[in-house]
């Protein structure tokens, strides 16, 4: 993020509890804000949006790589009218079996590391009261967006190369695998599945 072509007016880094303080003072010796740790994912993101006064939100994963117009084509997109913009060119970090199983769905998954929107628009959404509601540390608010903030354009022009398979998918993948060898095991399916499961029961 600190080398687009259309920089950030700023930076803010939400981390989690097991964050590296060292890097995180690498972090704030270079102009980043880094808040103070705070345990789940969508909840440490939900609150550096609420941190911020930014117009447009560019939402990004530490473990992701974003080309140079990443920024450039969101807000472009973003000001021709619409309220988020998703990446529609993923690629995965390194190749393996998994990732080659996920990246059909790359364009269809509202990944939370790939979503730009306009800050406004996402206050309106149900995504801040439910980073308290919920008590998962992996909610996050890429399904609440993809509900809520519709339409949503996918651009391929917003490039980023990330880790894949995702933990959601993983997740789901041994669920998908417990249930077919018939174990009563339970285990947790993908995040944004059963987000928008709680979402559409409360609605």
């Amino acid at each position: 993020m600190l080398r687009q072509t259309r920089r950030c007016d700023e930076i803010v880094v939400a981390p989690g509890p097991r964050s590296s303080p060292s890097d995180l003072e690498l972090l704030r010796r270079i102009g980043v804000r880094v808040l103070e740790p705070v345990d789940g994912i969508g909840r440490a993101r939900v609150r550096a949006i609420l941190s911020t006064g930014a117009d447009i939100i560019i939402s990004y994963d530490s473990d992701s790589i974003y080309d140079e117009h990443y920024v450039e084509e969101a807000v472009k997109t973003l000001e021709s009218g619409f309220k988020a913009v998703k990446a529609g060119h993923i690629e995965p970090l390194k190749w393996s079996i998994g990732a080659a199983l996920e990246l059909p769905l790359a364009t269809i998954l509202p990944y939370e590391f790939g979503l730009a929107f306009w800050r406004k628009d996402f206050m309106k959404t149900r995504a801040v009261s439910l980073a308290q509601e919920i008590d998962n540390r992996l909610w996050d608010i890429g399904p609440v967006i993809a509900v809520e903030m519709q339409p949503i354009l996918v651009n391929p022009r917003m490039r980023v190369k990330t880790r894949l398979p995702t933990y959601a998918v993983k997740s789901f993948a041994k669920s998908w695998a417990a249930q077919i060898a018939g174990s009563v095991t339970p285990i947790a399916v993908a995040t944004g599945l059963v987000t928008v499961a709680e979402l559409l029961k409360k609605h």
